[in-house]
């Protein structure tokens, strides 16, 4: 393993670090822990409500 932690992946594709001309790497980490996650949230009829928003 190279590395050991959590890294923020890109949104666009693009890497989420980078090496520099000296060998170094540059990595991206979140400022703060994401919290733990304790509930779940489901959302019924989701389709009829895409549909009425689209309509607007």
């Amino acid at each position: 393993m190279l590395f050991d932690g959590r890294f923020v992946p890109s949104p666009n594709g693009v890497t989420g670090y980078d090496i520099g001309p000296d060998g170094r790497f540059l990595m991206v980490q979140p400022l703060h822990p994401d919290p733990p996650t304790n509930q779940i949230q489901v959302v019924l009829n989701w389709f009829d409500e895409l549909r009425r928003i689209a309509a607007n």
